[in-house]
């Protein structure tokens, strides 16, 4: 799924570059966040 993604993000990216790579750092961000937490409450527990 997210390969298909990021496939379509960036055929679209030629069009709307900034709009898209904006998007991608979002994404890539709350992924981040997210791992980060799942990892710290494994170490809790």
């Amino acid at each position: 799924m997210l390969q298909i993604n990021f496939r379509l993000i960036y055929k679209h990216s030629r069009k709307q570059n900034k709009v898209i790579d904006f998007r991608i750092l979002i994404v890539k961000a709350v992924y981040l966040v997210k791992s980060h937490i799942k990892i710290q409450i494994n170490k809790c527990y």
